[in-house]
C-alpha cells in the first residue's frame, strides 16, 4: 500500500487526485459518497 501511495507522488497532479479519491473511497465509502454529493450541488 505504501508503494502505491508513494508512486502517486510521481504521477501527474490529476492522476494523484484520482488515486487519493480512490484510496479515501476504499477506506471510507460513505465519505466518498459525501464528496460526490457535495460536488453535485
Amino acid at each position: 500500500m505504501l508503494t502505491y501511495l508513494s508512486s502517486s507522488i510521481w504521477a501527474s497532479p490529476a492522476q494523484t487526485l484520482v488515486n487519493t479519491v480512490n484510496v479515501v473511497g476504499w477506506w471510507h465509502p460513505s465519505k466518498l459518497e459525501y464528496i460526490e454529493a457535495d460536488l453535485n450541488k
